[in-house]
């Protein structure tokens, strides 16, 4: 039986709760918020 680890990454930010990825990010990406690079659950804002 083969386990794979899976990251599970929501839609928007656990902080601030803006949307980072999906449909309704493109506003945010065009005012240049992304995921941090170093966890992407959090955005760089």
């Amino acid at each position: 039986m083969s386990t794979t680890n899976t990251v599970i990454y929501s839609n928007r930010c656990k902080v601030c709760r803006t949307p980072i990825r999906g449909v309704s990010a493109w506003p945010n990406k065009l005012r240049g918020t992304a995921p941090f690079s170093k966890n992407p659950n959090l955005c760089n804002r």
